[in-house]
């Protein structure tokens, strides 16, 4: 074959390759699009108010995963987190700043028309079916419908521009063209506590009045009906706060010894720690919601637990799986109780919250891939019955035959005056009376609408909080009492006494004689038992 022939060959086979590269490259879409530069990414998206449904894809690189995150608002207006069971979102104003920088988006530049440099941008999708682990250059990525299901926006957030603060580069899903626009990624984070009203509780620290103390654990056993639980009580406290002298005062301390109930009072070396039931009441008016769960059916919101519920073995295995156990209350009535006690919280206006506390929730509360513990709680709210004794109505003068009221101890009609007077003085008092009734009636309506509000946001969850504050709140004996200052500069405080007992009672010889407490001293008694931690 001649050279000639070969060069032929070789340039034939050539444009083959060329005209085969053609028509089976990926064809992409508009490689050369108009001129973007000043306008809007999204023109047909006008309206923040159209949005009823925002998705959010994150890629976290360091640990392979994604995260996906819904938010939707139903024909009610209501905002809710699909994959929260539907938890109720605090989404109103969060939702249309999002919905605006995307209506406002507006861009800048054009970085690249390449499809092989969508990585070294950041603006590769975030789709599982195509990622895998150590996927690099993963975007994030938004999309925005309407109520009828139309994309009103979808865009691939990539890498910050360097040596800008707000400019990122962007991309439309299915499009090759990477831009250059102002936004900000924060205004579409995929963590669930930061689209709810995270305060549990809102309490003010100021409506704190008292606090009930209940460390218990609970015993299962099996009956015929399914597994119950026993209440073993270790100790109870209720501390009220006196805000007239600013101070918190012991109401009632008591252990329980072979399951007897018995009241005891503080060591005269042993106070209430106010620096431990300050950060309690702290606690409780910063109380953050970490996650939640929805309930079994078939408890009530004070959880009472109906027929339904007390012949559905699944439900009871979930709650037991949580730290939460069926307790025989007597007469066929069943109530949920919690594997590490409660802590009953009363307030100026009558309203109690009752916390209930039970096992670690696993993988809960991970945080920039730091795991935190965290824990179940069940939270109810009931009336205060203390807060609304009855009246002490003042007796009308003259009694309460109206017709005789006027008439004197001898039968005989009492002079003009006299009557006038003590129509009047009886006057007075039902106005008086009824001043007190109606606002004794308007207190005590405005106590139970503010439960029935607060149970209906409570019933259907349990709520998982950090460890920290379960610490603050959930606070033992030992937590509760602290040594006072003079007993432990004299040497004779409870802990002097439990190292007295350790180095000195049990490291004597057989032969030494018995050593007698310094004058003074107060006889030694055993610590009190501790509670759960």
């Amino acid at each position: 074959m001649s050279e000639t022939v070969k060069t032929l060959s070789f340039a034939a086979v050539a444009v083959v390759a060329v005209v085969v590269a053609v028509f089976t490259y990926p064809k992409q879409k508009d490689y050369r699009p108009p001129d973007m530069v000043g306008k809007s990414m999204f023109e047909k998206f006008t309206d923040p108010g159209d949005a009823t449904e925002l998705a959010i894809a994150k890629f976290a690189e360091d640990l392979g995963q994604l995260t996906q995150f819904e938010v939707v608002r139903s024909a009610d207006g209501i905002w809710t987190i699909p994959s929260s069971s539907n938890y109720p979102a605090d989404a109103e104003a969060q939702m249309r700043d999002a919905a605006t920088s995307l209506i406002d988006l507006r861009v800048l530049g054009l970085a690249t028309n390449e499809t092989r440099e969508h990585q070294i941008y950041g603006v590769i999708e975030p789709d599982s079916q195509k990622l895998d682990a150590s996927q690099e250059g993963v975007g994030l990525l938004v999309a925005v419908k309407n109520s009828k299901g139309d994309a009103l926006a979808r865009l691939i957030i990539g890498k910050r521009v360097k040596r800008t603060e707000d400019q990122y580069f962007v991309r439309k899903p299915g499009e090759p063209q990477v831009y250059v626009v102002k936004i900000d990624p924060e205004k579409f984070p995929t963590e669930f506590e930061k689209w709810i009203e995270r305060n549990l509780l809102k309490i003010n620290t100021l409506d704190v009045e008292r606090v009930t103390l209940k460390d218990y654990s609970i015993i299962t056993t099996q009956t015929l009906a399914g597994p119950r639980g026993k209440i073993e009580e270790r100790f109870e406290a209720q501390v009220t706060w006196n805000s007239d002298q600013s101070k918190w005062v012991l109401d009632e301390l008591v252990e329980f010894r072979g399951g007897e109930r018995k009241p005891t009072e503080l060591l005269p070396t042993e106070e209430l720690s106010t620096q431990k039931l300050n950060d309690l009441k702290t606690a409780l008016s910063d109380m953050k919601i970490v996650g939640v769960l929805r309930k079994p059916t078939g408890l009530g919101a004070d959880l009472k637990a109906g027929a339904d519920f007390m012949n559905n073995e699944e439900s009871q295995t979930s709650l037991m799986n949580r730290g939460f156990y069926l307790v025989d209350l007597g007469s066929d009535a069943s109530e949920i109780r919690a594997a590490n006690g409660e802590v009953l919280v009363s307030l100026k206006d009558g309203v109690e919250y009752v916390l209930r506390f039970g096992e670690i929730a696993p993988g809960a509360g991970a945080a920039g891939g730091e795991a935190k513990i965290s824990r179940y709680l069940f939270v109810t709210a009931r009336l205060d019955q203390s807060k609304f004794p009855p009246l002490e109505l003042e007796p009308l003068p003259g009694g309460d035959d109206t017709a005789d009221a006027a008439q004197t101890a001898t039968g005989q009609e009492a002079p003009q005056e006299e009557a006038t007077d003590l129509e009047l003085e009886r006057e007075r008092v039902r106005k008086e009376n009824q001043r007190k009734q109606d606002e004794r009636d308007e207190k005590l309506k405005k106590a139970n609408t503010q439960i029935a509000e607060l149970n209906a946001r409570f019933a259907d969850w349990y709520y998982i909080i950090s460890e920290d504050e379960y610490k603050k709140v959930h606070l033992s004996r030992n937590d509760l009492v602290a040594e006072k200052a003079s007993a432990v500069e004299e040497g004779f405080g409870v802990d002097a006494l439990r190292q007295l007992e350790q180095e000195g009672i049990q490291g004597k010889k057989p032969d030494d004689s018995p050593q007698q407490p310094p004058a003074g001293a107060p006889p030694f008694m055993p610590g009190p038992p501790t509670g759960s931690q």
